[in-house]
């Protein structure tokens, strides 16, 4: 069947989120739909996942305790790495949301999650055979 086919190509993700009540919704959600999740909270977190795991796609938060997420977007950029990024974020300042799309990441997704955005985003995001 498709839908076990494709199950084995699902990406790995890694969520970066503060918020643990939302981080906690969002790995039980991504696992539910059958992705191989991680997870952390800072930005110094996230760029050690990224370099022992390689996760294919980042949901990333802006607004993180050490610092901003924009910092995790920059370094995938800088290094070239092959990974779908989509920023979820609350934030509204111009400025920072220029700084992002600047650096292009694959979708910029408002709080409140549109979880079909979400969804979409992720399965055109897993590997084609």
């Amino acid at each position: 069947m498709v839908g076990e086919h494709r199950s084995s190509t699902k990406c790995r993700v890694l969520v970066v989120e503060d918020d643990e009540v939302s981080c906690h919704a969002m790995r039980a959600l991504l696992t539910r739909w059958g992705y191989e999740v991680r997870s952390c909270s800072t930005t110094a977190g996230a760029l050690d996942e990224i370099m022992r795991h390689r996760p294919q796609c980042l949901i990333l938060d802006l607004m993180l305790q050490d610092t901003s997420g924009i910092e995790v977007l920059r370094t995938i950029r800088r290094r070239e790495m092959p990974i779908h990024v989509a920023i979820v974020t609350g934030l509204h300042d111009a400025e920072p949301m220029r700084e992002v799309r600047d650096l292009k990441p694959d979708v910029i997704i408002r709080k409140p999650v549109d979880l079909g955005v979400l969804r979409r985003w992720l399965e055109a995001s897993e590997p084609s055979e």
